[in-house]
Parts: C-alpha cells; structure tokens; sequence
C-alpha cells in the first residue's frame, strides 16, 4: 500500500500482474518475445564476408565462419543486453523497474501474445 501514491503506474500494473495467472501468462509471452528479438538481432548482424578484403582488418577463416556468418556474437550481445540486464535491473530495483514508460506497452503486449494462442501448449506440457 505503501507505493500506491508514491508510485501509482508501478502499483497498479504490480496489482493487475498478481492476479491469477498473469505471470506465468507474461513470463510466456516474454520469453517469445526475447527469442524473437534474439534471432532476429543475429540475423540482422550477420557478416558474410565475400572475400578477405571484405573486411576492415584480417579475420581468421575460423572466427569469420563461428561468430561473424553464424550471428552466434550478436545473440551472445543481445541477451547480454537486452534479456540480462533488464533482469538484473529489475530485481534489484522492481518498483522503479515497472515505473518505466515502456513497461506496462511491454506488459500488455506480452500478455496479448499469450493470449494469441501461440504459447499456449506450454499450459499442456506443464
């Protein structure tokens, strides 16, 4: 009760997660969303180098082929960024966490996807 006048868009979204199941539903909805972004992101930033003068600088055939053509950097940076340390932020800070302006988009958007049918044979596996 304490942060529902310091903090009203935190409370009532904290409020509207809490119940049933919703966060097991955006927990789902979530993790869609992330491995979508990661590949994605490591689609997005995929080198193919033609030739060895593709590139700025020497790169070794090996480290060409395993991290640049396979996007395998780019997913290790995205996760690292954009799953890791959103995490990390909101555990330690979870009030000011959900006080973000792109938080309750982020929410409902997640719940939707859930809601879509998409995770749902997570519910029978379960």
């Amino acid at each position: 009760e304490s942060y529902k006048n310091s903090h009203p868009k935190a409370y009532k979204l904290g409020q509207y997660a809490m119940k049933g199941d919703n966060v097991e539903r955006f927990l789902m909805g979530r993790q869609v969303f992330v491995v979508c972004c990661v590949f994605f992101a490591a689609k997005l930033t995929t080198i193919h180098g033609n030739s060895e003068s593709g590139f700025l600088f020497y790169v070794p055939d090996w480290v060409q082929a395993l991290f640049l053509e396979t996007g395998l950097l780019a997913c290790v940076v995205v996760v690292i960024l954009a799953q890791l340390m959103p995490q990390i932020v909101a555990s330690l800070y979870p009030t000011q966490f959900l006080e973000l302006m792109v938080m309750s988009p982020a929410y409902w958007a997640c719940i939707i996807l859930e809601t879509s049918g998409v995770t749902h044979i997570c519910w029978v596996l379960a």
